[in-house]
């Protein structure tokens, strides 16, 4: 029995892996939830599932079981918390800190928030290295790649092709797309996630983002690392090796799957994912059109120039796609304010602390150009 402390329970992969814990109940149990503010369902999960802990970084209330609250609560669960499994699955920076804390244990970390790698890659992957965990990537495609390598040397590696939907906005006239509605930007045509990283499918900055995450989690060079748009979303992402020979991990478009992958990894059993009608379903690909992603092209420069640029991307990214959410700007205005944040820093980042300055200082940057 293996007991997961969900960071992040209450949102999109949350109560998909909550799902996936409650159809295998009899190899995995919850041990821990926490939210950023949904209190009320946060307390409804732990009664649901018999958590013993609750964390949230604002203030909790009278409960009847452990809890972690105020600022740096993730973090300090991480460190002292009784568990097997961390899934990480909280939006942006907040993923960090307890991802690192989780792995100077020893732990088993499960990442479903690109930030963490974006942000801090060398910084993850060296703890991972020193102090023995486990970090298996809950994204679809990563998780795609982390199943074709398996009996496979990274030497032998030619190229990773991660495979892109094209997001909701993949057939709208170029005219037209500056001026996308919150609406339609929602409206992915196979996937059900968060509000913030279906935005970044529209933009393709999540595409981005994922070769950033490739280059760190499998030791590849981001030049390497390639993007094809495939509309069905059934092949999840393909690695060819220099013999030419491609192996691809296909499945239906379900983040159930993944979640359940790195939850029981190494172990295979049934899941709630519908099957494939291969006779139903054809299987395209085209290249990425940069006109219609060019917030992409700002990311793949950061990828580029150094982990300093990726996190101010990352930061500026966040504040806004919030801005576009909130109604503050138009779609249109993304890419811009992404490049405008992203020229002013150069460089790597030598330890948390840089990272979180840089953050900070990108923040402040990406509201004045808002503004």
């Amino acid at each position: 029995m293996k007991r997961a402390a969900i960071l992040g329970s209450t949102g999109s992969v949350g109560r998909q892996t909550l799902e996936v814990i409650g159809a295998h109940r009899d190899k995995l149990s919850v041990c821990a939830l926490s939210c950023h503010r949904n209190v009320g369902v946060l307390l409804e999960q732990a009664a649901k599932f018999g958590a013993e802990t609750v964390i949230c970084d604002s203030p909790i209330g009278a409960c009847s079981v452990q809890t972690y609250e105020g600022q740096g609560a993730f973090e300090r669960f991480a460190r002292e918390g009784d568990y097997d499994i961390l899934v990480v699955a909280v939006v942006g920076i907040a993923g960090l800190r307890p991802t690192l804390a989780a792995l100077e244990r020893g732990k088993t970390v499960c990442l479903a928030n690109k930030e963490t790698l974006v942000c801090g890659g060398d910084l993850v992957m060296r703890a991972v290295k020193r102090f023995g965990g486990r970090l298996l990537p809950i994204d679809s495609e990563h998780c795609a790649i982390h199943q074709c390598l398996k009996g496979n040397a990274t030497k032998d590696i030619k190229r990773i092709i991660l495979t892109a939907s094209g997001g909701a906005l993949r057939d709208m006239p170029l005219d037209r797309l500056p001026f996308a509605t919150k609406r339609e930007v929602l409206a992915h045509p196979n996937w059900d996630m968060g509000d913030k990283i279906t935005v970044d499918c529209a933009t393709m900055v999540n595409k981005g983002f994922e070769a950033i995450e490739a280059k760190y989690l499998f030791d590849v060079p981001e030049e390497n690392i390639h993007i094809l748009v495939h509309r069905q979303s059934v092949v999840h992402s393909m690695v060819q090796f220099t013999d030419n020979t491609y192996m691809a991990q296909l499945a239906a478009p379900d983040m159930r799957l993944p979640i359940q992958y790195a939850l029981l990894y190494p172990e295979r059993v049934s899941s709630l994912a519908v099957e494939v009608d291969f006779c139903a379903t054809p299987l395209t690909f085209e290249q990425v059109d940069m006109a219609r992603y060019p917030a992409l092209s700002v990311v793949s420069e950061a990828a580029k120039a150094g982990s300093a640029m990726c996190v101010a991307v990352n930061a500026a990214d966040e504040v806004a796609v919030g801005a576009f959410l909130d109604g503050h700007i138009a779609l249109g205005r993304i890419h811009t304010i992404l490049s405008r944040v992203a020229s002013g820093f150069k460089g790597e980042v030598r330890d948390v602390q840089d990272v979180m300055r840089i953050d900070m200082e990108a923040r402040r940057l990406a509201k004045e150009v808002i503004c």
